[in-house]
């Protein structure tokens, strides 16, 4: 095979690569806009609903933020108790070896 024919196998297997790339894009945004056009023609017949998908995603957003406060508000009562149970540790030792030296 000489190298010409060798760079037209390729040229046309690249081509064909190519095209056959392009037709799946293509394909792919023609899908989006299928969707796009569903989802268009839901907001505009059914908007309740659409307005309770708002309602529900803005819900499922807030808890996961409630989630997490909640999380940090454990951590700091944790870390306050465990405080807290360090210094009555502490004022027991400071009773217990004041009632010692009396």
């Amino acid at each position: 095979m000489t190298t010409r024919e060798v760079l037209e196998d390729y040229g046309v297997n690249y081509l064909l690569h190519e095209v056959d790339r392009l037709t799946d894009q293509m394909a792919e945004k023609l899908q989006q806009r299928e969707e796009y056009r569903e989802l268009k023609r839901i907001a505009e017949t059914q908007p309740g609903l659409v307005k309770e998908a708002l309602y529900m995603l803005l819900a499922d957003r807030m808890s996961g933020i409630a989630v997490d406060r909640l999380e940090k508000r454990l951590t700091i009562a944790a870390k306050v108790e465990e405080m807290h149970d360090k210094q009555i540790a502490e004022q027991q030792k400071k009773l217990k070896s004041e009632e010692d030296a009396w």
